[in-house]
């Protein structure tokens, strides 16, 4: 089992998903336009700031509980059975 340490993410925008899981500020950072220079910018800030670290860092622990193996699981069993039920109206 992986064990979740909370750090904060920091992406470029273009990445795919990165905007569905990075909350810019809240959880790690998105840096726009491949900016190069914003992203050592950052990466130096997150260095020198722990509690920045800390706060970005169990924001992102709390988002990561939406991806567990048991609530992803949930999220496709209700979607399946969404489907079924629709498709018994429509019989």
């Amino acid at each position: 089992m992986l064990k979740v340490i909370g750090l904060p993410l920091v992406a470029f925008d273009s990445a795919r998903g990165a905007t569905e899981i990075i909350e810019d500020d809240v959880n790690g950072y998105l840096i726009k336009n491949r900016d190069k220079e914003k992203m050592v910018e950052i990466l130096v800030k997150l260095a020198k700031e722990y509690e920045l670290r800390q706060r970005l860092g169990n924001a992102g622990r709390i988002k990561s509980e939406m991806y567990k193996k048991e609530n992803i699981s949930k999220m496709w069993f209700e979607f399946l059975e969404n489907i079924r039920a629709q498709k018994e109206v429509l019989k």
